[in-house]
């Protein structure tokens, strides 16, 4: 249940267990999951990685010295993905709004009904704003 978790995960692990942990985290998480690897924090041979858990892997294999002390995994979450047909709904929300309301209330109001970021819909009515205002300010009888 984890694979599929957007929550950043915390792990701490034993040294002489980091290989198995990390190939277990690989097979279950995908070895291109982004991952932090602090090794021996605040200590003279303090280690840190940032990079995915397939080049982790890797590279803690190849180096014994990385399997040494008290180390931490910091997993990135699972990214969510967005179906398009939510975007066109939320435009169609948006459009709507923003005949009525300012751009912050029209987002914030869209974020609520769809549970979408109040980010990326900000940006989406920006760009909504941009093409109505466009559209309804050619002048009549121009075509």
């Amino acid at each position: 249940s984890l694979s599929t978790d957007p929550r950043t995960l915390v792990f701490y692990e034993a040294p002489h267990r980091i290989v198995d942990c990390l190939t277990d985290m690989a097979q279950v998480f995908g070895a291109l999951r982004e991952i932090t690897f602090a090794r021996e924090l605040t200590k003279t041979y303090e280690t840190v990685y940032k990079t995915t858990l397939g080049d982790l892997l890797d590279r803690v294999k190849q180096d014994p010295n990385q399997q040494k002390g008290e180390i931490v995994l910091v997993v990135a979450g699972a990214t969510q993905t967005v179906d398009t047909h939510e975007y066109e709904q939320a435009d169609r929300i948006l459009a709507q709004l923003l005949a009525y309301l300012p751009v912050k209330t029209a987002t914030q109001l869209a974020a609520e009904l769809t549970g979408l970021k109040k980010n990326e819909l900000y940006a989406r009515a920006l760009a909504l704003k941009s093409t109505l205002t466009t559209v309804f300010d050619e002048p009549l009888g121009k075509s």
